[in-house]
């Protein structure tokens, strides 16, 4: 974090009222009951003047440099509407500096603090050691420019690194053991907008890493951060945790910490209808994503509800993976569910053929056949009669069992002449998905004398 100027003094209070007029005007902006400070720079680099006014009051603050009696303009600026004030120069050592601050023309006499931040020198490897909660912290383009951490890595263990800014963009670079300089090395790890990242130490490796995080130049302003390192969990890395068609399981994810993604796997034996369903609080930014073993995306019908997220695809055989991560800092409880059924296909024949003609009083005998055999579940015949002015009408159901050998047979009677047709689904189990068959069409007429 910054440190402040050698100087005194490096934090003081003051106010404009009743200050002198007798000295020379701020260059940025004209004003009046300025409050003159001295202060040395005991080396070169950036130094940064904030200053915070009380009440009413609109400063401006101008930065001179001594040079025997003569004064030399080298910034200057206002206080903005909240009534702040970031000034940046560049100092040089040994040079004398004086920080004159007063209030804007008409604006009210008032109070203010202002604080003299001076340059860190750039971090040096290996950098403090991390504590094992992380750490916050922050950086400043200026006076700040970066930070060095370090922790000690186990060769072929995985870590998570998170490195969560508060605003901007930080870069983050991981440097393996024994760097003796950040320009010179090249980092094992180089995330240019920091974020989450899972390092393994190859078998050249392990021993105590430095992570260098640097500041965002384009935000002129102090950039806080949160850095948390952790040895990943079995639900972090691959293979992880191992999942079975019908299985729920709960998880909790930390946008904000070092658990951003859960991973899951799970094989399909034969071509499968998959569907997973994730359960998840309605604002947090949760995604649900199909992989393969190669880390390929499977694309997936999705929808998407507030709290729930549902993946469909029909799947051939091969091992999958589910990975539940964290967007946008989110974080809470999760619910995940997998289903996995095996494709089926019915077939249905009604007194042998899918067209008969009959007539009335007759009962028809109904057959399905559903494979592969072995399913279990029912099928369930619709029966739809024709309107000749108004179309099909549903007029009934009837459920059979699967036998083992995925047959089903029952038996109906139309209750009355005219056109029907007959659909007939197999209604699907945990482990077998749906399926229908062509329809049959029967034609019930009374006979012609």
């Amino acid at each position: 974090m910054p440190a402040g100027v050698r100087s005194r003094p490096a934090l003081v209070a003051g106010s404009t009222k009743g200050a002198s007029t007798e000295r020379p005007q701020l260059a940025c902006s004209p004003a009046e009951n300025d409050v003159w400070y001295r202060l040395t720079s005991s080396r070169r680099g950036p130094i940064l003047v904030r200053l915070t006014a009380a009440g009413k009051l609109d400063a401006v603050v101008g930065v001179y440099r001594r040079a025997r009696s003569r004064l030399y303009p080298v910034a200057c600026g206002t206080t903005n509407a909240k009534g702040r004030l970031l000034l940046p120069f560049y100092g040089r050592r040994h040079v004398g500096y004086v920080v004159a601050v007063a209030q804007r023309t008409e604006s009210e006499p008032g109070s203010f603090r202002l604080r003299v931040f001076r340059a860190e020198r750039p971090a040096r490897p290996p950098g403090e050691p991390l504590a094992a909660r992380g750490v916050r912290s922050a950086v400043h383009p200026l006076v700040d420019r970066d930070d060095a951490w370090s922790v000690v890595m186990d060769r072929g263990r995985s870590y998570r690194i998170n490195l969560v800014p508060g605003r901007g963009c930080l870069p983050l670079r991981l440097y393996r053991p024994g760097t003796y300089s950040f320009r010179a090395d090249t980092p094992v790890l180089d995330a240019e907008c920091g974020g989450y990242a899972l390092f393994t130490p190859g078998p050249d490796g392990g021993g105590r890493y430095s992570l260098l995080i640097e500041s965002d130049p384009s935000i002129a302003n102090v950039q806080r951060y949160r850095l948390e390192v952790a040895a990943a969990e079995p639900d972090d890395v691959a293979p992880g945790i191992l999942l079975s068609s019908g299985a729920r399981i709960a998880g909790r994810l930390s946008g904000r910490g070092d658990d951003l993604v859960d991973l899951y796997r799970f094989g399909v034996a034969g071509p499968s209808e998959f569907r997973a369903r994730l359960v998840k609080p309605a604002r947090a930014s949760f995604t649900l994503t199909l992989l393969t073993p190669s880390g390929d995306a499977v694309p997936t019908v999705r929808s998407v509800e507030d709290g729930r997220i549902i993946l469909r695809k029909r799947l051939p055989r091969a091992h999958y993976y589910l990975a539940v991560r964290a967007e946008d800092r989110a974080g809470g409880p999760y619910q995940l569910q997998l289903l996995v059924r095996t494709v089926t296909t019915t077939e249905m024949l009604v007194d042998g053929s899918r067209a008969v003609e009959i007539d009335p009083g007759r009962s028809l005998a109904l057959t399905a056949t559903v494979t592969p055999p072995g399913t279990g579940g029912a099928v369930r015949f619709q029966f739809d009669r024709l309107d000749p002015l108004t179309g099909w009408h549903f007029v009934q159901t009837v459920d059979a069992p699967v036998g083992p050998t995925g047959l089903v047979a029952t038996t109906w009677m139309p209750p009355t002449v005219g056109y029907w047709r007959i659909h007939s689904r197999f209604l699907g189990t945990q482990t077998a998905a749906r399926s229908k068959s062509e329809l049959a069409r029967v034609v019930v007429s009374d006979p012609l004398d």
